[in-house]
Formats: C-alpha cells, sequence, structure tokens
C-alpha cells in the first residue's frame, strides 16, 4: 500500500509539473521580453533583430525590446544571455562571428556554441560576393587563380580583418585554388572597400549589400558568389561552386538563441511567430533592403547548421594559420 501511494504520488507531482510548465507556456509571454544584440545598433545584424522584434510584439501581444551589448567583440551579450533566466525573456540575435567563426580565434571566450545556448531560429543570411579592381585582367575565377598563380604571390586580397569572414573565405578560395595571395586586413569593411576602390589591393571578399553599388558602377568586377545558387541581385555572376569549386560556400548570418534549458513549448512559440514573420513578402523585401535574405526552418534545423559551420570556420581557420589567442 505504502509503495503504491509513493508512485502515485510521484505520478501526481509529474503531472502537475507537465500542467505547470505547459501553462507557463501556453501564458508565454506574459511581460517584455528583452532581446540582447552584440553589436552597436546600425549594423545588419541589429537591423534583423529589431524587424523580427517587431513582428513578434505584434504577433505574441508584449513588447519585444532590443538592447544593443557590444564590447569584447561580442562575449559582453553571449556572457549576459548565458548568466540569464531559462524562461524565456532574455533572448539574443547574434551572427556568424561570435557563434561559428570566435571559438577558433579566440581563446577562453567561456561557451562552446554548439551546446551552450538554446537554438531557436536560422533568421536569415547574407551573400557573399568575389570582387576585384578593375585594372584586375581577370574576368572569372579561372582567370584570377590564372593571373594569380603568373604573378607568383604578388596579388593581394583584403579583409575586414584577422579572422573574419571575409579572411576565413579568402584563405578558403586559396587553398582550394591553390591561388597564391598576400592577404591584406583592415579595420572593418569600408576601410576594405576604400582599398580596394584606390586599387591599392586586387580582391576581396565581400557582402553583396555592400559591394552591389560599386559593381553596379563599374567601380568592381563580380567574379563569383559564394552562395550555393546565383543571386538575383546579380544573375549573371556565376557562383564559385559553377566555377568548379563545389566546397567554397559562406554566407554571413543571424540567428536567434536562447539560454541554455529553455522549455521545448517556449521555443516552439518563438519558432512558429518567427517562421509566420519570414514567410510574408512584406518582411521579406525589408531584409532584402538590408542585404539579407530569409532562412527559417526549425530549431533542430539550426542546431544541424551551426554545428557545419563551426567545422567549417574551423577548417579556415586552421588553413589560415589562426591560433586562438
Amino acid at each position: 500500500m505504502k509503495f503504491e501511494f509513493t508512485r502515485c504520488l510521484g505520478a501526481f507531482v509529474l503531472l502537475v509539473a507537465a500542467v505547470s510548465g505547459l501553462a507557463h507556456a501556453q501564458s508565454y509571454p506574459n511581460r517584455p521580453v528583452k532581446i540582447l544584440v552584440p553589436y552597436v545598433a546600425g549594423g545588419t545584424t541589429d537591423l534583423v533583430a529589431r524587424l523580427v522584434a517587431e513582428e513578434l510584439q505584434q504577433a505574441l501581444k508584449q513588447p519585444f525590446v532590443v538592447e544593443n551589448k557590444p564590447g569584447a567583440v561580442g562575449l559582453i551579450a553571449h556572457r549576459e544571455l548565458l548568466a540569464s533566466s531559462n524562461d524565456g525573456y532574455t533572448l539574443l540575435v547574434s551572427g556568424s562571428g561570435p557563434l561559428s567563426i570566435m571559438p577558433h580565434t579566440k581563446a577562453d571566450i567561456g561557451y562552446a556554441p554548439a551546446t551552450a545556448f538554446t537554438p531557436i531560429k536560422l533568421i536569415s543570411s547574407s551573400p557573399m560576393v568575389l570582387v576585384v579592381n578593375p585594372k584586375v585582367k581577370a574576368n572569372t575565377v579561372a582567370e584570377l587563380v590564372a593571373q594569380a598563380k603568373a604573378q607568383g604571390g604578388k596579388m593581394t586580397y583584403g579583409s575586414w580583418g584577422d579572422g573574419s569572414p571575409s579572411h576565413l573565405i579568402a584563405e578558403m578560395f586559396r587553398e582550394a585554388t591553390g591561388a597564391p595571395a598576400v592577404h591584406v586586413p583592415f579595420k572593418g569593411s569600408s576601410q576594405a572597400i576604400t582599398n580596394l576602390l584606390g586599387g591599392h589591393i586586387d580582391m576581396l571578399f565581400e557582402v553583396i549589400f555592400v559591394a552591389l553599388p560599386h559593381v553596379n558602377s563599374g567601380k568592381f568586377k563580380a567574379l563569383a558568389m559564394t552562395t550555393p545558387e546565383r543571386s538575383a541581385l546579380l544573375p549573371q555572376t556565376p557562383t564559385l561552386v559553377e566555377s568548379g569549386y563545389p566546397n567554397l560556400v559562406m554566407t554571413t548570418w543571424a540567428a536567434m538563441v536562447g539560454p541554455p534549458g529553455m522549455s521545448p513549448e517556449i521555443v516552439a512559440t518563438l519558432s512558429k511567430a518567427i517562421d509566420e514573420a519570414l514567410a510574408k513578402k512584406a518582411f521579406q523585401d525589408k531584409l532584402i533592403a538590408q542585404g539579407a535574405f530569409a532562412e527559417g526552418g526549425s530549431p533542430e534545423k539550426f542546431a544541424e547548421f551551426l554545428k557545419k559551420q563551426l567545422d567549417l570556420m574551423g577548417k579556415a581557420a586552421r588553413a589560415a594559420g589562426i591560433k586562438p589567442q
């Protein structure tokens, strides 16, 4: 009898916990939700976060407030998220840098992206394009590789800085093609663009939204996209895959994660609301205006994507000789 009572009591406790959890999820959110962004206001990740916050506020009838927490190359925001409650009222929209590149370039960041956070949604991606100064004679990837080899390592490529996405994709390109070139790192995209415009460097992998005006004006030549398929923004520009390099695929991206141990029901609520936003043409157009494209998919799909990105960026960092510092 005592055993039966204990077993029934245990079952009752589990039932109460399950009902309580479900009720909590069904009432979520019942107060404002904070969305951290690891960068200053005005960048692509920040703008994507604000677009998503607006949609979530409309769908879930509570304020979703973006808070910019820049500093320590994004670590401040990520560590704040890890220290927060897992009740779904503190979230983070981050990007490819802190979540897939930094673990390979910075020592002791304090988290393992593949396991430290609760994956919620891959929101958007921004294609990159290989552009060259018009003085470079090559008009195709094959011609660029041949020219680089003929010049015996005298060609130069710029990047947004050591370990940046533009640096790592260029190193992947160099390794895959065998084309020798000298890396010239800058302090951000704008400096790299300025130096390519001035002819101080020969080539650059840049986000399409930033490069497009210069391509359209004839100041840059676009040789290849880093996406699996061609971009509607540059339909005449082939991909690196088409050019014979099936593994040269990279985009910068923005995604939402939560602290570890979030309720699956709350994750599902957020995931569903974001997918509904991503399906709207008006929302897609707003993303395109920022040089980004809607992604979406399940939290599980994002978790798989993140693991693959971590592996890819690790290989690229090793190819570039980058060690965590």
